[in-house]
């Protein structure tokens, strides 16, 4: 199990790829499919192409795991930090059906939101700091 998990902290995109394709074959069981998807989302280098690796096998995910649960660990593990990818995120589950996970999707937008929203304020006062400003 803990093997199978460290397949999700891989930098390399194409270990990034079979990472997600592995979790979703019959060689991971259902209930642990939804938690390394969820790991490779809180990869900062796995996280984007995670992302839209599951957004393109969405069908498969549903399949694979018991979509309330599944869905609600896959939402959770979201940790974006910018503005587009908080509406990427909205916008997907605006039209993909994820039952049980209607106020973890509405924490994750806004949680995005929140940190895109500080990032934005803090990035100059930060640039000035490294500088020496």
């Amino acid at each position: 199990y803990r093997r199978q998990k460290a397949l999700a902290y891989f930098r390399d995109a194409t270990l990034i790829d079979r990472t997600l394709a592995y979790s979703l074959s019959s060689e991971v069981r259902n209930q642990d499919a939804a938690l390394l998807m969820g790991t490779l989302l809180v990869n900062p280098a796995a996280e984007a192409r995670a992302w839209t690796g599951i957004k393109g096998r969405w069908s498969e995910v549903k399949r694979k795991s018991d979509i309330a649960q599944g869905a609600l660990q896959i939402v959770s593990s979201l940790q974006f930090c910018d503005r587009s990818m908080q509406q990427d995120v909205e916008r997907f589950f605006q039209t993909h059906e994820a039952p049980g996970a209607r106020r973890a999707i509405a924490r994750a937008v806004e949680t995005i939101g929140a940190c895109a929203a500080t990032k934005e304020a803090q990035q100059a006062r930060l640039a000035h700091a490294i500088a020496g400003d």
